[in-house]
């Protein structure tokens, strides 16, 4: 079972590009690399029920090289390793490490609570050996309201929580079905004005 979840997921985020030898990680394509929980596409309970505790992603770019009288053709796979998910023992991500082209790059730490609910996320730079450098780059810290994630708030450098006109931020507004009617979205940086973005969803 475990092979077929692994399996499952490697073609998922499989990438084709077609026409170029070099690996594109900006291309639009599903990658689990900007899931925020996870949860919709790894199944905390499958995770649970077959005892995974790591789980290793790899990606691979397909090239496809024609003649020039367009007859034949070669396929020159790369494949390389994109992300490594660890989980807790209810099958909920607890840290995910990302890498470029294969090499380590970064990593973030979820604390979650007894609900498995995220509590914050850390984010780290690794170096070439996946070490944390020892200077957090970001904390977010995560507020719920009646269950719903309310607001996901970035901490300043000294790690203090700071109002919003001081901070990069996103909030949400639910209705009766849980249902998102408002997302706003702030980037706070110093010395600089905002980016301020708010989405209105109405449902039919």
């Amino acid at each position: 079972m475990k092979n077929i979840i692994i399996s499952a997921l490697f073609y998922l985020i499989t990438l084709n590009t077609f026409g170029q030898d070099l690996i594109c990680e900006c291309c639009t394509y599903s990658s689990l690399q900007y899931e925020e929980t996870f949860e919709n596409k790894i199944i905390p309970e499958v995770i649970k029920k077959n005892k995974i505790k790591v789980l290793t992603i790899y990606n691979t770019s397909k090239e496809i090289l024609k003649t020039a009288k367009d007859t034949t053709y070669t396929i020159v796979t790369k494949e390389y390793k994109e992300m490594i998910l660890k989980f807790n023992s209810n099958g909920y991500v607890i840290e995910q490490i990302s890498f470029s082209h294969g090499r380590y790059n970064d990593s973030n730490e979820f604390i979650r609570d007894n609900n498995n609910k995220i509590l914050s996320k850390t984010f780290y730079y690794l170096d070439s050996l996946g070490n944390k450098d020892k200077v957090i780059d970001n904390k977010w810290l995560y507020t719920y309201l009646n269950g719903q994630l309310k607001q996901r708030k970035e901490l300043d450098y000294n790690q203090k929580i700071q109002p919003d006109n001081k901070s990069s931020f996103e909030s949400y507004e639910y209705d009766k079905n849980g249902r998102i009617l408002k997302e706003i979205r702030n980037t706070f940086i110093e010395g600089s004005e905002s980016f301020y973005y708010q989405t209105i969803i109405k449902y039919e």
